[in-house]
């Protein structure tokens, strides 16, 4: 009944080196002693932690000068709109060319 089943040898799979090599790398950039032993859950979400909350920091940082940049630039604007249109009304009442 299973005589219709084919067993199909495949070829042995090549570990990729390269990425592993990559991992160890970016594991080591990362400040990571690989010497050391493994870190335990509790330690390893502890650095997690850390790392997400620097980056949240440095992202609403970022926001914060953009938008500080964003309202200058406009108040800028205003302030300019508001004394060039201030100037027309005077050249108006005046009759000054300005």
């Amino acid at each position: 009944m299973l005589s219709f089943l084919r067993i199909v040898q495949s070829a042995p799979k090549k570990v990729n080196l390269q990425a592993h090599d990559t991992h160890m790398r970016s594991q080591t950039d990362a400040g990571i002693d690989l010497t050391a032993p493994p870190l335990d859950p509790i330690e390893l979400s502890l650095r997690k932690e850390k790392s997400e909350k620097e980056a949240r920091q440095l992202l609403e940082r970022e926001k914060l000068v953009h938008n500080n940049r964003v309202m200058d630039t406009y108040y800028s604007f205003l302030l300019f709109f508001r004394f060039t249109s201030s100037l027309s009304y005077v050249s108006k009442e005046k009759n000054f060319n300005i």
